[in-house]
């Protein structure tokens, strides 16, 4: 038998439970109303420049300021930065860092509960691993009808194509005499004159599993000749460093030089080619994401626009190789694209893999980029 008092505090404490759900109920339709939702309602209707005058303006209501976390190198972040500002007069403030650094502080400020940073831009590895953490935001930008296939990913979306190609020295390799095939640079020939990038296990990873499904090379063959590689390689951190060393005469050949990298530097005078290019070509995706739980999110999403919109033209321009379908390079080779998913199903086996076969090089002096 209930007593009476508590038959007294019944209608009390019923009372307080369908406050609390109200309430409650009342918090999340708030929740769902702010932020990111209250500014896709606001453009939900609005499209192209008409889009991102709106989104400026909401932007300024908000402070007029976005943090941009980014692994872009500095001049690239910089003149990113420089140009959205000019045209919008939004304050960017940049976070720059290499990206398992950038990642690990979005993780982290996420478990803090801290509203740091706004928009990240960065690797498709490190976007698709953020996206499975639910840390990211997706969204349908409106410049995707203009971007390359592809470039819409669940929870991000592409602003560049990054494309690992085989380079060499004019000056010290002959027309006719540079290696044709992955396979060639295994020769003999190559022993100390070969330069090798330290962290691209998933160039590595891509293009191991390219020969074994694809030109059914035995698993044992590809690991031979991955060692010879290795054992042939200058060990360098960072493309651009390796870049320039290449064109220095440090060594002969790179194996995974980015041809935006080789591009700019033959432009400025240096004796570089990368044509006819060794096939297949590896292809790498960077992109751009909403951080969830921003401080500005007008601002973020105004970024976003522009970086995948007008701001591929800014990109260009600062030695990208964008993602947008008019400015996407006329290369004629066979690629390969990173699959993001394997990456991460295999990407502990996958470094592992490169460590060893690093191991039979040479180490250079580090470098960023």
């Amino acid at each position: 038998m209930v007593g009476a008092h508590v038959r007294r505090l019944l209608p009390l404490l019923l009372v307080a439970v369908v406050a609390l759900a109200t309430s409650s109920a009342s918090g999340l339709a708030e929740s769902r109303a702010s932020g990111y939702e209250r500014v896709f309602t606001a453009i939900k209707k609005v499209h192209g420049k008409a889009r991102l005058a709106k989104l400026a303006t909401l932007a300024k209501s908000q402070g007029s300021t976005v943090t941009v976390y980014t692994s872009a190198k500095d001049d690239v972040s910089a003149g990113l930065a420089k140009a959205f500002e000019d045209a919008y007069g939004v304050d960017v403030q940049l976070y720059r860092a290499d990206t398992e650094t950038v990642a690990e502080k979005i993780v982290q400020e996420a478990k803090a509960k801290f509203r740091g940073g706004d928009v990240t831009e960065l690797d498709g590895v490190a976007l698709f691993n953020l996206n499975r953490q639910k840390l990211i935001v997706d969204y349908n930008s409106d410049s995707l009808v203009r971007l390359a296939p592809g470039a819409n990913r669940k929870g991000w979306t592409v602003t560049e194509f990054r494309k690992f190609v085989v380079s060499w020295n004019t000056d010290r390799v002959r027309a006719g005499q540079q290696p044709e095939t992955w396979q060639a640079l295994a020769a003999p020939k190559w022993k100390g004159k070969l330069g090798l990038e330290a962290g691209d296990f998933e160039w590595y990873g891509t293009l191991r599993d390219y020969w074994i499904r694809k030109l059914k090379m035995k698993p044992a063959r590809a690991d031979q000749l991955w060692a010879q590689i290795g054992r042939n390689a200058l060990v360098v951190k960072g493309h651009t460093l390796m870049t320039q060393l290449l064109a220095a005469g440090e060594f002969d050949v790179a194996a995974n030089a980015f041809s935006t990298t080789v591009d700019q530097l033959r432009g400025k005078g240096a004796p570089l080619a990368r044509l006819p290019s060794v096939q297949p070509v590896v292809v790498r995706s960077n992109g751009v994401a909403l951080i969830r739980g921003a401080r500005h999110p007008a601002a973020a999403i105004l970024y976003l626009e522009w970086l995948t919109g007008p701001g591929q033209k800014v990109a260009e321009s600062l030695g990208r190789d964008p993602a947008r379908r008019d400015l996407v390079g006329k290369d004629r080779f066979k690629t390969i694209s990173v699959d993001y998913a394997k990456v991460l199903a295999h990407q502990k086996q996958w470094s592992d893999a490169y460590e060893r076969v690093l191991s039979g090089g040479t180490p250079l002096p580090t470098g960023g980029g």
